[in-house]
This record gives C-alpha cells, sequence and structure tokens, in this order.
C-alpha cells in the first residue's frame, strides 16, 4: 500500500487480526513539512510496532496527530542513511509518544533523545545511538527506572574539561537492569568513548550481562567501585577492542558468579590471564571467577608455555585424570589465533605430542575444546 509517493511509503501488517505494524520513510523533508495522517485502513490506535526512517520528526509528529497509540509497544526511529542530524536549534520535544501506555522498547539511531517526549520509567528496553553530550544521555537513561536492558553507541566525546567532569550528583540506582552494552561508533569518532562517568553513577544490583566494545576502560578507581558494586550478580561478562591498566585482573574478583568470560583483542597477557584462573595447590581459597563454564580468548600467537597454561587451566577446572568430571566444571573453551594480513603467513605452531593427547582426552570425555584461526588487518 503507498501513500503520497513522493515522499511517504507505509506497510500495514495484520498481526493476528488485532495490531498493526507500520513503516514509514520520510525521505524528503521539503514535501514533508505539509504532510497530514492520511486515511487508514484501520486507525492509529491500533499500531502495535512504529519503524521510522526520517530526517525530520516534526512531519513525522504531524502524521500521527493526536492518536493515542494506545497498543504501541514498540518505536525504532532512525536517520536516513547518510544524513546528520539537525533540528535548527530546537530544545524542546517535536514528537510525543508518552502517552503511549505500552510502550516498553525503543531504537533511536542519530536523533535528539530531546527531542523525543518518552515515557521513561515505562521502558523496559532501550538501543541508543546518538552524537548528543554523554550527560544528557546518561541523564536521560537514569530516569528509566524500570529499565532492564540498554544498548548505548555514542558517537562523540566530550570536548572540554568542564563537560568530562561535571560536578557528580548522587548516584543512581537501576534495580531491573540486567544487561547493558557500551560501544564506541568508529564510523564517527576518531578514538574510544570513554564511559567514566556513567559507570561511576550507575548502581544496577540484578545486573547479568555486561559487553564493552571498542570503549576506553575507566580507571581502576571507577572500575573497581562499579565491579564491587554491580558484578556480584554478573553472568556473562565480555571485552572487546579495549585495553586494560595493570591491574584490571582485580576487576574479576568481584566476579563470583561469572559464567561466560570473552575477551576479543584486549591485549591482555595470556599467561597472566592463566595463572590468575587456575586455582592454587598451595592455597585452599577460591578460585578466581568459581563459577566459570566457557571462556572464549582472541589471542596473536599459540606459544608453547600458553598451551601448556590452558591444559593447566582446565584440568584444574574438573577436568583432572585423577578426578571425577564436577557439576562444576569448565564447559567450554575457545581460543582464536591471529594472522595478520601484510605480515605473511605463519607457520603452524606445532602443539607438543603429550600435551595434544591430554586435550584430546578431555575433549573425548566431554569438553567443547577449540583452537581457531581468525584473520585480521
Amino acid at each position: 500500500m503507498t501513500l503520497a509517493p513522493e515522499y511517504l511509503s507505509s506497510r500495514l501488517a495484520r498481526c493476528g487480526g488485532l495490531t498493526v505494524d507500520l513503516n514509514i520513510q520520510l525521505t524528503d523533508t521539503s514535501n514533508a513539512t505539509n504532510l497530514k495522517a492520511p486515511i487508514l485502513p484501520l486507525p492509529l490506535e491500533m499500531v502495535h510496532s512504529l519503524n521510522v526512517v526520517a530526517k525530520d520528526l516534526r512531519a513525522l509528529s504531524r502524521f500521527l496527530g493526536t492518536a493515542k497509540l494506545s497498543l504501541l509497544r514498540l518505536v525504532t526511529l532512525a536517520l536516513p542513511y547518510g544524513s546528520t542530524e539537525n533540528l535548527n536549534g530546537l530544545e524542546i520535544a517535536i514528537l510525543e509518544l508518552a502517552s503511549a501506555p505500552l510502550l516498553q522498547q525503543v531504537c533511536i539511531s542519530g536523533h535528539s533523545l530531546q527531542s523525543i517526549h518518552l515515557p521513561l520509567s515505562q521502558l523496559r528496553n532501550v538501543d541508543i545511538r546518538t552524537n548528543e553530550r554523554p550527560k544528557l544521555v546518561y541523564d536521560t537513561l537514569f530516569q528509566c527506572t524500570n529499565i532492564e536492558k540498554i544498548v548505548l553507541r555514542l558517537e562523540r566525546q566530550e570536548t572540554s574539561t568542564r563537560d568530562v567532569h561535571p560536578p557528580l550528583k548522587r548516584r543512581t540506582t537501576l534495580p531491573r537492569l540486567r544487561d547493558i552494552t557500551l560501544l564506541s561508533d568508529f564510523r564517527y569518532t576518531q578514538s574510544p568513548v570513554d564511559f567514566s562517568l556513567l559507570l561511576e553513577l550507575l548502581t544496577a544490583p540484578a545486573l547479568d550481562k555486561m559487553r564493552l566494545d571498542g570503549v576506553v576502560i575507566p580507571p581502576l578507581s571507577v572500575m573497581i567501585p562499579f565491579a564491587s558494586r554491580n558484578f556480584g550478580t554478573l553472568t556473562d561478562l565480555d571485552f572487546e577492542c579495549v585495553d586494560f591498566e595493570e591491574g584490571w585482573q582485580d576487576i574479576l574478583r568481584y566476579c563470583v558468579n561469572l559464567e561466560f568470560l570473552g575477551l576479543h583483542e584486549t591485549e591482555i597477557d595470556t599467561q597472566d590471564l592463566f595463572t590468575l584462573l587456575t586455582p592454587s595447590t598451595h592455597h585452599p581459597s577460591p578460585p578466581v571467577l568459581p563459577r566459570l563454564k566457557s571462556l572464549l580468548l582472541w589471542d596473536d600467537v599459540l606459544e608453547e608455555d600458553t598451551v601448556a597454561s590452558v591444559l593447566e587451566f582446565i584440568e584444574e577446572r574438573g577436568w583432572s585424570d585423577d578426578k571425577e568430571l564436577r557439576t562444576d566444571r569448565l564447559l567450554s573453551v575457545t581460543i582464536y589465533l591471529a594472522e595478520y594480513a601484510g605480515e605473511g603467513e605463519q607457520e603452524d605452531d606445532e602443539i607438543d605430542n603429550d600435551l595434544l593427547q591430554r586435550f584430546l582426552q578431555i575433549e573425548e570425555r566431554g569438553l567443547d575444546l577449540s583452537f581457531q584461526q581468525w584473520y585480521g588487518f
């Protein structure tokens, strides 16, 4: 179904005869200024999902009119590909969605959060890509008091010292937050984004999963207090393309319930990692990450010392020949080995035959063990 084809296309699909999914593209903002709500075969009050690609949200606001959107649960707002946001200095909300009583999930890509009036306290799932000042974004997120999942991509750094270190307000607790992903969008930023202020202020007592991708790892003076407040419930922790300062291992000591650890291109010392995770026969204290079930690691080279450390780690985590298989044993180990284009092909490293046989025996007993090769540039 096409409505006003020069600037609007709309597709309606019935879902169980009760709800409507509405997809809109406002590609020509000069024509969209005169847009009026078309006559639809079903009223806007029955829209369940709203997916909009538009540069000018004012046109969308006029399109929606005063519809109550009483069944709306999901909203996706994105800029057209290749365009940049231009609000012409507007600071007031120009898109009113706060009256949608069932709205719980929003995905906003490119548009200013200040231009959209959302029912923040009822949102459960928020996915945001924005070039707004980080502090403004955090202030908005902290009003989502029932949020369960956050994906946040920032496209800019704070530029002034005053912006980077604003006066601290009281810490904010998001009691239902279980899953948070923080990313730098390298299509727009020249360097990783620093989320220190967010982690300094945030408390999430139900946090279960966290992923940091391409961001600046905050100093230990921020990360250690954050880990002590939030990592006790964590079961899934994933670092990708991040650099750690010395002493980063102390973060893991708070992850007493962690089951999955992913370390992708993190420039860590692999030998130190396995030494940390291997229980000591001389000290009866519990190992770091005592509930770990799965480890995914990206390393540059496969050295014999590293292989021996991996084997010792695996055996001490429930796979020793002279021990019965424990219910808390490690279940999966995946190690990716790098071969960089332009540096010439690396010769395959040969694993000592005795070590290889021990690995094979452990695999036969049930461990999901994998050494794989990946290619970078």
